[in-house]
């Protein structure tokens, strides 16, 4: 058991568990942003508004999602 934590404790001080963890953190905030835009849009769609990072691609596309939202609301 004790050497599980020692090769534990080892890997979390490698860059490779600093890269991991980041590449967690990303894909977290990417699942969160993905679902609530899903909640608010049809479901599928973030991908084509947004990257992985959460920049927006394709201001137009997402500009016809609001129009559209706008008019099923009406």
């Amino acid at each position: 058991m004790w050497c599980i934590f020692q090769i534990e404790q080892e890997f979390q001080q490698t860059e490779e568990y600093k890269v991991k963890k980041e590449q967690e953190a990303i894909l977290a905030a990417h699942r969160t942003a993905e679902a609530a835009f899903n909640k608010e849009y049809d479901q599928g769609e973030y991908e084509y508004c947004y990257d992985l990072f959460g920049t927006l691609r394709n201001p137009v596309y997402l500009e016809e999602l609001k129009f559209k939202k706008k008019v099923e609301e009406e």
